[in-house]
C-alpha cells in the first residue's frame, strides 16, 4: 500500500487498466483466450460520492444491470447513449448531487 500514497483515484485505475491488459494480451498470447478486436478500456470514466443508503442501492442496481444493457449503449456500439442529465443517471435515477 506505500506504493498508492498520493495517488489518485484516476491513477490508481489507470494502473488496474494497464495490469489486466497485460494479463489479458498474455492470455490470448499464451492460453489460447479469444481474441478481441475492440478497445478493452472505456476512455473515460465518471467518478461520483455515494452520499446516503438510497443512492448506494441505486447505483448498485445500475452495476449489476448494466452488462444486460451493453446492446442498447452509443458507447458500446449499440442504440442507447449514457450521460448525467441534471445531475440524475438516465437508467438509474441516482442523484450526483450537483
Amino acid at each position: 500500500m506505500n506504493g498508492m500514497v498520493g495517488k489518485t483515484l484516476g491513477d490508481m485505475i489507470g494502473a488496474f487498466q494497464s495490469i489486466t491488459t497485460v494479463n489479458y494480451v498474455d492470455g490470448v498470447k499464451f492460453k489460447n483466450w479469444k481474441s478481441f478486436d475492440k478497445r478493452i478500456w472505456q476512455r473515460n470514466y465518471w467518478e461520483h460520492i455515494i452520499r446516503n443508503e438510497n443512492e448506494f442501492i441505486q447505483i448498485s442496481e445500475y452495476i449489476r444491470n448494466n452488462p444486460m444493457n451493453w446492446n442498447r449503449d452509443k458507447l458500446n456500439g449499440g442504440e442507447e447513449i449514457l450521460q448525467w442529465n441534471n445531475g440524475e443517471h438516465p437508467r438509474s435515477g441516482a442523484r450526483t448531487g450537483a
